[in-house]
């Protein structure tokens, strides 16, 4: 039983590896869609169990000039506007990523789930940060 779910995790880790790559090479300014499916396959990475710690670094790299174009540029197309901004929460940067959400349309479901994101960032943030004061007196 396990070697069957170590095998089934190995094949999943390999399709999200190979969707990351296919898309890094459709992603550009060209095409917003692949884009924004490149970012959201690599977050998905980035969260994955088994993508090692030591790899984060290299795939934050490749995500966040396609981020920076978007933010940039002042594009509004909505998910494009929504991954860059979840990467910019993934680097804690809470401003920069609700700047960016706030081009999303106001009742839009990205919008919705967008404003749950960043609140849940927020939240962490200031445990950490209430924790620290609690620690430091």
């Amino acid at each position: 039983m396990q070697l069957y779910a170590q095998s089934v995790l190995q094949e999943g880790a390999a399709a999200l590896q190979a969707d990351f790559l296919k898309l890094r090479s459709l992603a550009g300014p060209a095409s917003h869609a692949s884009t924004a499916s490149f970012l959201a396959a690599g977050l998905r990475l980035l969260d994955a169990a088994f993508t090692p710690p030591s790899e984060h670094q290299a795939i934050l790299r490749a995500l966040e000039p396609h981020a920076h174009r978007a933010i940039e540029s002042g594009d509004s197309h909505p998910r494009l506007v929504f991954e860059s901004g979840r990467l910019l929460l993934r680097l804690r940067r809470p401003d920069e990523a609700q700047e960016l959400f706030e081009r999303l349309p106001q009742s839009s479901p990205l919008r919705e789930t967008a404003d749950q994101y960043l609140t849940h960032h927020r939240n962490i943030a200031n445990s950490q940060a209430a924790a620290a004061v609690y620690t430091v007196t």
